[in-house]
Formats: C-alpha cells, structure tokens, sequence
C-alpha cells in the first residue's frame, strides 16, 4: 500500500488512524525516516482490520513499508 499526504487535512487523519503522537507522525512524514516506515505500518494495520483502504493523494511524497 502507498501512501500519498498532501495537505493538513491528510496529516491530520494519518495522525488519529494511527494512534501515534503529532509530533512523531509529523516528522515521520516530513523526513521518510525509519519512523516513517513504523508511522505506515501502524495506519496499514488499521486498514487491515478495519478492511478499509487508506490513501492520501496528489502531490510528491511518498511513503511505503519495506
């Protein structure tokens, strides 16, 4: 699954499906780091046991699980 964020709006539901704090998830997506990679892996597990499928579209940044 990729994941695309594009505006505040998209932050901010990464922020509450994934149950980690603001400041984290912030900077997991701003900096594609190895909290990033645990940031997507929260949401993806979410989405499994909600079978829904997350996505945050448009713009350039991208962020998946390894």
């Amino acid at each position: 699954m990729r994941i695309q964020l594009h505006n505040a709006n998209s932050k901010q539901s990464l922020i509450q499906l994934s149950g980690l704090s603001r400041s984290t998830c912030i900077h997991c997506i701003a900096s594609l780091t190895d909290l990033c990679t645990h940031c997507i892996a929260s949401l993806t597990d979410l989405s499994s046991k909600n079978t829904r499928d997350y996505q945050y579209s448009t713009t350039a940044l991208h962020c998946k699980p390894n």
